[in-house]
């Protein structure tokens, strides 16, 4: 009977040897191209059905659609907003599109100085061009919001003391 034999360890430490039958092998392995084979042909239907939909469905309703685009498509604002965000991200060599909370975040504090509507208005628009481009939006995040929260609260604190 013909065996395989597998060798595995961690780089330069001993690995432990493990001897199976070939038909073991080959069963093992048929096994998963089958499962893998049904997974692509569930996702191929399921994107098919997709594909369906949006050719039955948005001549239809091309007009919403339009007048949906239109209110989510970001101003010149919220794109010179953005356009900051990804000079601060580009001099620090860190993603633009598919940033953490937390850079959002020290991008914030850089801009502390122009006060919280300042601060608030610049969550606002990242997110609107996050959204409008289909990425995650990393301004939606508890951090952020915190943040926002006690600055504007701090800022009205200062402002009673005056």
């Amino acid at each position: 009977m013909a065996t395989v034999v597998f060798e595995h360890g961690l780089g330069i430490l001993p690995g432990e040897r493990v001897e199976l039958p070939k038909e073991e092998v080959d069963r093992r392995r048929a096994r998963q191209l089958a499962q893998l084979a049904q997974e692509n042909a569930a996702e191929a239907a399921f994107q098919a059905r997709c594909a369906e939909v949006d050719k039955i469905w948005v001549p239809i309703l091309w007009n919403e659609l339009q007048q949906e685009n239109a209110k989510r498509r970001p101003g010149p604002k919220a794109r010179a907003d953005f356009a900051k965000w990804q000079a601060f991200a580009a001099r620090r060599a860190w993603p633009d599109l598919e940033a953490p909370p937390q850079a959002i975040m020290d991008f914030l504090v850089d801009e502390f100085e122009h006060g919280s509507e300042h601060v608030s208005k610049l969550v606002r628009n990242l997110s609107i061009v996050f959204r409008a481009v289909g990425m995650p939006d990393a301004t939606d995040d508890n951090l952020i919001h915190a943040f926002v929260k006690r600055f504007r609260a701090d800022e009205a604190a200062e402002k009673k003391g005056n």
